[in-house]
C-alpha cells in the first residue's frame, strides 16, 4: 500500500505564528488604530447627530430646518385637534325610542385616547420652546443663553400653551357626557366646561397664527395653492354642518325639556348610553310617565315643536349610522358656502 501524498502547505502559513502579530508600539498598529477610531467616530456622527438636538440644554436655532419643520407639525397638529373635537358631536344622538340624547361609550373612549396622544405631543411642542433660541427685539443680537430662554418662554406664551394642553376635552366625554345620568348639577358642569373649551380652541388658533408667522410656507406650483384652498373649503364646511348638527340636537333636547316640564325627567332626558334601561327600574312609576308622554314624542315629528332651519336635521339626530349623519352634515355645509359664493 503506497503512502498519500498531501498538497505542500501554502507558503503564507507555513509561517511561524509570531511572525503574524504585529507589535503594539509599531507604526502599522498605530495606523490601524486610527483608521479604526476615525470610522467608529464617523459611524457615530452619523447615527446620533440626528438626536443630539433633543438633549436637554442643548439650545436650538430659530432659522434651523428642524425648527420650521417642528413648526410645521404643530399647525397640523391644531387643526387635526380642532377636527377631531368637533368630530365629538357626532357621538350625540336622540334616542326616538327612548326619548333621551344619548353618546356612543365605545367611540367616545377611542376619541379620549387620540385626544391624549394630540395633548403628550403638544407637551412635548412646549418642551421644544424651552430650548429654541430667539433674536433680542431691539438689538436683534441672538440669545442662546439656555437660562434666558426659559424665562422667555416663561413669560410668554407658557400661560397659554398650559391653558391648551389642559384635558378639559377628556374630562368633558368622559365625566360629564358618560355619566350625565348621575344628576342634573351635571349639566351645568358640562355647560362650564364647553365654555372652558371654547377659549380653549381660540388659544390654540392663537397660536397657530403665531406659528405660521415664522414659518415659510412656499407654494411653488399651482397645484400645491389649488389643493391648499381646497382643503380650507372642505374644513370650513365640515365646522359649519357640525355647529348646525349640534344646534339642531340642542333644538331636539329644548324640545323634550318643554315636553317634561318638571325637573323629574330630566335624569331620563340626559343618559350616557341611549338603551341603557336598566338603571331606572328603581323608579318604574316615574319611567312608566315618561314612556308614555306624547309631548316627547311629537317632538320627533313635525309641527309640534317650531325647530327653523334645523327642522332637516331632527330625523339626522335619530340616525344610528354614525359616519351617514356626518356625511349629512358636511354635504349641507357645503350647500351652505356655494350659496353664499
Amino acid at each position: 500500500m503506497t503512502k498519500t501524498e498531501y498538497p505542500p502547505v501554502h507558503a503564507s502559513l507555513s509561517r511561524k505564528p509570531s511572525s503574524l502579530i504585529i507589535p503594539v508600539d509599531s507604526p502599522d498598529a498605530n495606523e490601524l488604530h486610527d483608521r479604526q477610531q476615525e470610522v467608529a467616530n464617523a459611524w457615530r456622527r452619523r447615527n446620533f447627530s440626528s438626536l443630539l438636538r433633543f438633549v436637554p440644554g442643548r439650545v436650538i436655532h430659530p432659522h434651523a430646518k428642524s425648527v420650521q419643520n417642528w413648526n410645521k407639525f404643530f399647525i397640523f397638529l391644531c387643526l387635526f385637534t380642532i377636527l377631531l373635537d368637533s368630530l365629538f358631536v357626532f357621538l350625540l344622538y336622540a334616542n326616538q325610542v327612548n326619548k333621551c340624547i344619548g353618546v356612543n361609550r365605545t367611540l367616545t373612549k377611542v376619541f379620549i385616547t387620540l385626544r391624549s396622544q394630540t395633548g403628550i405631543i403638544y407637551l412635548l411642542y412646549m418642551l421644544h420652546n424651552f430650548r429654541l433660541a430667539y433674536f433680542a427685539p431691539k438689538s436683534q443680537v441672538l440669545v442662546a443663553h439656555p437660562k434666558r430662554v426659559a424665562l422667555k418662554y416663561l413669560s410668554g406664551h407658557f400661560l397659554v400653551d398650559f391653558f391648551v394642553v389642559l384635558p378639559l376635552f377628556q374630562v368633558y366625554m368622559w365625566l360629564i357626557l358618560d355619566r350625565l345620568h348621575l344628576s342634573f348639577r351635571a349639566h351645568g358642569a358640562a355647560m362650564v366646561l364647553a365654555v372652558a373649551i371654547f377659549f380653549q380652541y381660540m388659544a390654540m388658533l392663537y397660536r397657530v397664527l403665531h406659528a405660521y408667522r415664522f414659518t415659510s410656507f412656499i407654494f411653488q406650483s399651482w397645484w400645491s395653492l389649488c389643493v391648499t384652498n381646497l382643503l380650507g373649503f372642505v374644513f370650513c364646511s365640515h365646522l359649519i354642518g357640525t355647529g348646525w348638527y349640534f344646534l339642531a340636537l340642542m333644538r331636539v333636547k329644548k324640545c323634550l325639556r318643554n315636553a317634561c316640564g318638571a325637573f323629574w325627567c330630566y335624569k331620563y332626558i340626559y343618559r350616557g348610553q341611549g338603551n341603557d334601561n336598566q338603571r331606572f327600574r328603581y323608579d318604574p312609576i316615574s319611567w312608566k310617565r315618561w314612556e308614555n308622554n306624547n309631548n316627547a314624542s311629537a317632538c320627533f315629528g313635525a309641527g309640534y315643536f317650531n325647530y327653523g332651519i334645523y327642522s332637516q336635521a331632527v330625523n339626522l339626530t335619530t340616525e344610528s349610522s354614525g359616519p351617514m349623519r356626518y356625511v349629512y352634515s358636511l354635504f349641507w355645509g357645503f350647500q351652505q358656502i356655494s350659496t353664499l359664493a
